[in-house]
């Protein structure tokens, strides 16, 4: 789907007599009365390790604050990436990689982790595991935002001005800029490990 439920839709859905419903990629916050529909529950696929890089961007985050990257699959409740965990794995994040290679090795290892773990979802075999929000992070589009420009009187230092510059490597998001003579100056910088 790509478009927000409608009454139709509703009605369709609960006439399909689910064990589960599964929120892949899906952009919108499920209603409460369409996740409880199915028999189990609904796990959404979440492309950060919860309770880290709850919300947007999850790819984002670990280049820029160093948190753990990872994928889980989660039940979804009334808040925002808060449901019971089921399943999760860690992903390695190289000094090379930008926000969208991570976003590809993070939805990879998502399918891997679904492939291996449907028999068990199927039959419910999982240990629902807390999600300790207090514990993680949570981030709105507006903070990724914030990464856009970059302010050329602001000391820092060169790791996290390379981190900003990756963080933003993430088509179709423009990359970062600075201003110069009232134009905006973007950067993109080149990556990769030497001899």
């Amino acid at each position: 789907m790509t478009k927000k439920p409608d009454k139709v839709f509703y009605k369709k859905l609960k006439k399909m007599e689910l064990d589960y419903l599964l929120s892949v990629s899906w952009p919108y916050i499920l209603e409460e009365n369409l996740f409880n529909i199915p028999k189990y529950g609904s796990l959404n696929f979440h492309l950060s390790f919860l309770p880290f890089n709850r919300a947007k961007n999850p790819n984002v985050w670990p280049i820029i604050d160093n948190s753990p990257a990872g994928v889980s699959i989660h039940f979804i409740n009334n808040k925002i990436d808060d449901g019971e965990i089921v399943f999760q794995k860690k992903v390695n994040l190289e000094p090379i990689d930008t926000a969208k290679t991570l976003f590809k090795k993070l939805n990879v290892e998502m399918i891997s982790l679904f492939k291996k773990n449907w028999i068990n979802i199927k039959n419910r075999n999982y240990k629902k595991i807390k999600n300790l929000r207090q514990l993680g992070s949570f981030h709105l589009s507006s903070k990724f935002n914030k990464l856009d420009k970059i302010n050329l009187n602001k000391k820092i230092y060169p790791l996290d001005l390379i981190n900003h510059l990756r963080a933003k490597m993430f088509k179709p998001y423009p990359s970062a800029y600075f201003k110069k003579n009232n134009k905006k100056v973007f950067i993109e910088i080149k990556l990769k490990y030497g001899k």
